[in-house]
């Protein structure tokens, strides 16, 4: 039961993520910058690009940049991730979607949101299952 409960959180999000994304009209600095989408928790910001690598920075207190470290950074540093087509931030997790369907995710944990089986907070990534 605690296992589909984690599922259908994970859904949930994913869900949330695309109609979110399809809301999100187009950004005339995308092109410029090499960011094809970029999203806020509290505290931190994660943004998405073209090559499908992922960036984060900000407050890092739970694991929020998804970099190994509870160390805050003030400057964009790449996440351990590659060939991400989306990403979703919530107040204190990040959901990432791969090319081969895959929902990667890190952050706070408290009520298994990172759909990894545990509540615990993750500093580095983890599958969702």
């Amino acid at each position: 039961m605690k296992k589909r409960n984690l599922s259908l959180i994970c859904a949930f999000h994913l869900i949330v993520w695309v109609i979110f994304s399809a809301l999100n009209g187009p950004n005339i600095a995308k092109a410029e910058s090499g960011v094809s989408m970029i999203r806020a928790g509290k505290g931190f910001t994660v943004a998405l690009k073209h090559d499908g690598t992922v960036w984060s920075w900000g407050v890092n207190v739970r694991g929020h940049l998804g970099d190994g470290t509870k160390n805050n950074s003030y400057i964009p540093r790449q996440v351990g991730i590659s060939n991400v087509v989306s990403i979703a931030v919530n107040v204190a997790h990040t959901l990432t979607l791969k090319d081969d369907g895959t929902v990667w995710s890190w952050g706070t944990n408290d009520y298994g949101q990172l759909g990894n089986g545990t509540t615990w907070d993750s500093e580095v990534l983890d599958l969702c299952q």
